[in-house]
């Protein structure tokens, strides 16, 4: 890759586990201080409980669409959602 001057390369992803696990770890959070169950967060933003609790374990990653679902769910920006998994890695 060549870097030209002004133009930032490409940032190496974090490994999937760790941001999976750091985000799931968020959604697990917010969902408590909302007084959610992983069954009451599910029905809200139409998902089956078995997802939220891979998301909430790491074990699989939320596309954008969730991700703004999940947040209006409990009551939070997605950006912030964002800003609590970054503080985690």
């Amino acid at each position: 890759m060549v870097c030209l001057p002004g133009v930032h390369a490409e940032m190496p992803p974090q490994p999937t586990t760790d941001l999976s696990k750091a985000f799931g770890a968020v959604i697990a959070e917010c969902r408590a201080e909302a007084k959610l169950t992983q069954v009451e967060l599910a029905q809200e933003c139409g998902l089956a409980r078995s997802y939220i609790g891979f998301l909430e374990s790491g074990q699989t990653n939320a596309t954008i669409k969730v991700l703004f679902k999940l947040a209006s769910v409990l009551g939070i920006e997605p950006d912030a959602l964002i800003a609590r998994t970054r503080q985690q890695l």
